[in-house]
């Protein structure tokens, strides 16, 4: 038996699989996260290594999933060369149980001992995707530090002889390799003196799934089930086998099983960080990131709050920062202030959402709008040492700007730092279908027909939905390839397709990030992480979310029309919270077109409850939730506000809480209020004790929480039945409460479009137009403006643009948009871009051409295909 790094000398034990893939290997592994990991259970394994086909899109799942099964997971990839990179492979694959021969490309099985090798797994999978000379050997010589490989071709092998350390290079042999392909692998092993070890590729759970994994390879490579892999010179994968069968299957050979357990002992890395990762930020000479954050905070006191600063707000930053400092969260705080800064910079307005309003330090650095001491908001929602999991700041941007800010960031903080995180696509019922139909060779008519009649998602399962649809019965499903299409539709439907961008979601690392994830480049060429949100969360990077915002697109384009129709300055974060038009518009529920309030739902909300001022505005966005309703605080609220119920408190200590919300605990934050009142626990222990209600999962949790609030309530001088009644209240609400600093994020920038609608309709209805992307169509938006008396004027080759845009003849500036009795009303120039299918080099025509002196001089100038012209004719064009 050979020395192997990091293992103990004539180790001997059981077969571990080290080659195994799932279906993150995308149309290559057969089986879920899991399934492989049930299957590893009921036979007995212990230890076993995911090595997914160029990615890592799993490992943290796989991870995850294993230690719940007390397996221990191994981290690594199976790293394959750039296609035109093939050579031909003894043993590339078994068929039939016999050792075939195929040309593709060489690949490698990158394991990583330690977390130097994980770095460098990372970083071959990486180069993998972004290097377009990638070389397989040259980049595994270059990053061979703390890393098994395991090879099955001779070539590979060869180069990989002098760059990898001694006894960390080994030749893979799968359990039913044939004789000849054995002997001729023992011959390269003795010739390179590296050794050998059990190995070759495993897709597939179990001997069942050989007909899906045919599925697989014939989209794969774009041929019929039944002919891809001697279409494509590829031969499919083995199973995975029992730790007996393995031995038996190589009886005359255990050492191959011994060296490949002792290979992953030594495998001792878990990628899984309980420390977060924060970024490195630029810093001015001299500073540390706290000073400099503490420096940038007092700058913001002064301009935030002036000559009003009190003891309060002092002490309280005091404690943030401290907070924040202790949570190693400095240098995050910086940069997220950085990013902001910068997008102000440009014009770019940002609104901070989430828990992050609570912070009194978000508001200082500008990251939020929300004044957390005005509204009452509690850092300790957001920031809370007792918590174990790592919040986040989310900063939503104009979405016109919002690429201009993260451009930003990609220089500012290394190309090599930043990254967009992935989503993970899958699957869905009708691509599930469409493309298992084409494998097996279905018309194209009846895929497309059949395809178009599937929901996206249904329930139960494709044969049973088949069986029930009307608009589905010519389906033959008594036919046996079509029945098949359904069987292995449902078996491919829910499988990983391939990588998304996120949102907004963008990570910034204190090294280069591929040391810690693997990255690929997004169809759109954007560099994204291999793993998703929740897997890099448990790596440790912190994400950062800058999501496009069309609202608050609206809001800068209105105000931008604003200053040019009237020569007014609108500072919206000044704006009064009880303006007079706006309360009206709120009360009336005539919120169409304003963010987050125009739903039915809402506008009647806002009807009933009487809203009028931004704090009310607030409070419809916890009400409208399920929680509130469900529990019958939004019911109670109602009658309360609308005089059918007297206000009341459950403990007369509490009416300075609840006077706000009437008594009735709207929010999160009002939970931690009160339990932190009759308890005296902290308020971060009141958060952490809300969690505990909320996650409360059996009556014997719910009875220890119980108590332990009714125990401290009485020490604190509360009578029981008080305790009790104060106790059944919050018990029953924090399972469904709303996070009031999310509220705030979300009822400010509501309230914010309904005044520019109460106060500049015109503006705000053009604004609206070029931006929204709202739940109603264009021509609602349209109607709503012809209701309030804006004239709507179709699109003219004299005086449209692409957009929508503001005209106002010869009316004073200070009238557009203000409708009544002796006042001009501003009109909407509807944009050529309005014009149905009509082209863009014919509107860079027009625009170019004009003014127009007749139609023939329009014709001649911008010389329109007949269609074009048409059309324009059709919509009053001239």
């Amino acid at each position: 038996m050979r020395e192997i790094p990091g293992a103990s000398n004539g180790h001997e034990g059981a077969y571990v699989p080290l080659h195994m893939q799932s279906r993150f290997s995308l149309l290559r592994g057969t089986a879920s996260i899991e399934r492989l990991v049930e299957r590893l259970r009921v036979l007995g394994f212990n230890r076993a290594a995911l090595v997914d086909r160029d990615n890592l899109y799993g490992a943290i799942f796989f991870r995850e999933a294993a230690r719940a099964a007390g397996i221990v997971s191994i981290t690594g990839a199976e790293v394959s060369d750039l296609p035109g990179e093939g050579r031909e492979i003894a043993g590339g694959g078994v068929v039939g149980g016999e050792a075939a021969r195929s040309v593709s490309p060489d690949r490698a099985v990158l394991l990583a001992r330690d977390a130097v090798g994980y770095g460098n797994v990372c970083r071959v999978v990486s180069a993998r995707h972004l290097e377009a000379t990638f070389d397989l050997a040259g980049s595994v010589r270059t990053d061979a530090r703390g890393l098994f490989v395991l090879v099955e071709s001779t070539r590979l092998a060869e180069a990989l002889r002098e760059g990898v350390e001694p006894g960390a290079l080994w030749i893979e042999i799968p359990p039913s390799i044939g004789p000849r392909s054995f002997a001729h692998r023992k011959e390269t092993a003795r010739r390179l003196g590296i050794g050998m070890v059990v190995g070759g590729a495993i897709c597939t759970a179990g001997p069942e799934e050989r007909s899906f994994e045919a599925l697989l390879a014939a989209i794969r490579t774009n041929t019929l089930v039944g002919r891809e892999v001697r279409a494509k010179g590829e031969a499919f994968g083995d199973r995975l086998r029992s730790p007996g069968e393995v031995a038996r299957l190589l009886r005359g050979s255990p050492e191959l099983i011994a060296d490949g357990r002792a290979i992953a002992e030594a495998c001792d890395f878990d990628p899984v960080r309980t420390e977060p990762i924060f970024p490195k930020c630029p810093l001015p000479p001299g500073e540390t990131a706290y000073s400099y954050l503490h420096r940038l905070a007092q700058e913001g006191l002064r301009r935030r709050y002036g000559k009003g600063i009190t003891p309060e707000i002092t002490a309280r930053l005091q404690r943030e920062l401290e907070t924040v400092h202790g949570s190693g969260f400095s240098e995050y705080f910086v940069v997220v202030g950085d990013l902001v800064r910068f997008a102000r910079s440009r014009g770019i307005p940002v609104v901070g959402r989430g828990s992050g309003a609570g912070s009194l330090l978000a508001y200082l650095l500008g990251i939020t709008s929300v004044d957390p001491i005005a509204h009452r908001l509690y850092f300790e929602r957001f920031l809370n040492s007792l918590r174990d999991d790592r919040p986040d700041l989310d900063v939503d941007l104009c979405w016109r700007g919002r690429d201009e800010v993260i451009d930003y960031a990609y220089e500012r903080y290394g190309r090599d730092r930043v990254a967009m995180i992935s989503t993970h696509n899958h699957y869905h019922c009708r691509s599930a279908f469409r493309d298992t139909a084409r494998a097996f060779g279905l018309p194209a008519g009846v895929v497309d027909r059949v395809s178009r009649r599937i929901p996206r998602e249904i329930d139960g399962t494709l044969d049973e939905y088949f069986a029930r649809s009307r608009a589905l019965r010519e389906y033959p499903r008594d036919r046996k390839a079509y029945t098949a299409v359904l069987r292995l539709a449902e078996r491919l439907r829910g499988a990983p397709r391939h990588l998304g961008i996120h949102c907004g979601g963008i990570v910034i690392g204190d090294r280069p990030l591929d040391r810690l994830t693997g990255l690929e480049r997004a169809a759109k060429g954007i560099v994204i992480t291999q793993y998703e949100m929740e897997s890099i969360e448990r790596i440790g990077l912190i994400k950062i979310d800058l999501l496009g915002n069309r609202a608050i697109s609206t809001i800068r384009e209105t105000t931008s029309l604003i200053r040019k129709a009237r020569g007014e300055e609108i500072d919206m974060e000044t704006i009064p919270d009880d303006d007079g038009p706006t309360a009206r518009l709120l009360r009336e529920g005539r919120t169409l077109g304003c963010f987050q309030i125009e739903s039915p739902g809402m506008r009647t909300l806002l009807r009933m409850i009487g809203t009028s001022d931004m704090e009310g505005t607030i409070a419809a966005h916890s009400l409208i939730r399920p929680g509130p309703a469900s529990s019958g605080m939004k019911e109670r609220f109602v009658r309360r506000i609308r005089g059918l119920e007297p206000v009341s408190y459950p403990h007369p200590d509490l009416e300075d809480l609840l006077a706000e919300t009437l008594g009735v605990p709207l929010y999160q934050e009002d939970v931690m209020a009160v339990a932190s009142r009759i308890t005296g626990l902290s308020l971060e222990e009141s958060d952490l004790l809300r969690r505990r209600i909320a996650e409360a999962g059996d009556d014997r949790s719910m009875r220890a929480l119980t108590n332990t609030f009714l125990a401290l309530a009485v020490q604190r001088g509360v009578e029981l039945p008080l305790a009790k009644e104060v106790w059944r209240m919050i018990a029953r609400f924090a399972n469904y409460a709303f996070c009031k600093a999310h509220a705030a994020g979300y009822g400010v920038l509501a309230y914010r479009t309904a005044y520019l609608k109460a106060n500049y309709p015109a503006e705000h209805a053009v604004a609206l137009l070029n931006n929204h992307q709202g739940m109603y169509a264009t021509r609602v938006h349209l109607e709503e403006a012809r209701r309030r008396g804006i004239e709507i004027r179709p699109p003219c080759v004299q005086r449209s643009a692409d957009r929508f845009t503001l005209e106002f003849d010869d009316a004073p500036a200070s009238a557009i948009g203000r409708s009544g009795p002796g006042r001009p009303t501003g009109a909407i120039r509807t944009g050529l871009a309005q014009v149905r299918d009509l082209s863009v080099p014919v509107r860079r025509r027009i625009y170019e051409g004009r003014p127009f002196r007749s139609f023939a001089h329009f014709l001649r100038r911008v010389r329109p295909p007949r269609r074009d012209a048409e059309r324009l004719v059709l919509v009053g064009g001239g």
